[in-house]
């Protein structure tokens, strides 16, 4: 079978029809790559973010946390901020505390103060 072309130049030229026909295969090219190359970017996405989940359960775990409790959520970080939102609460209540009796104790201060005088 004989070759329709002369030369390798007269077949990338394709008679002046070269740029359209190569533009479209390189096109083409890249939207298959792309293809290709998305899925295997998100699988390694999904199992980076399966890794971090498998960590942070086990870091609960350690610290005593019902890991069923704290990962029952909708699949995003909200576990995490569930585990941490009661030592967190108890944290502030007794910083409030804190401040309220030191409030009190100045004001207690300051009638004593105004009474001796």
């Amino acid at each position: 079978m004989p070759m329709y072309f002369d030369s390798w130049s007269g077949f990338l030229a394709m008679a002046g029809h070269g740029i359209y026909v190569w533009s479209a295969y390189a096109v083409a090219s890249v939207v298959i790559a792309y293809n290709l190359a998305v899925p295997l970017m998100a699988r390694r996405r999904i199992f980076a973010q399966i890794a971090a989940q498998v960590r942070r359960e086990e870091r609960l775990v350690k610290r005593g946390v019902d890991v069923n409790q704290v990962t029952a959520g909708s699949g995003d970080d909200t576990g995490r901020h569930s585990a941490n939102s009661g030592s967190t609460q108890q944290k502030h209540c007794a910083e409030r505390q804190a401040e309220q009796q030191a409030e009190q104790q100045k004001e207690n201060l300051e009638s004593v103060k105004g009474s001796a005088q």
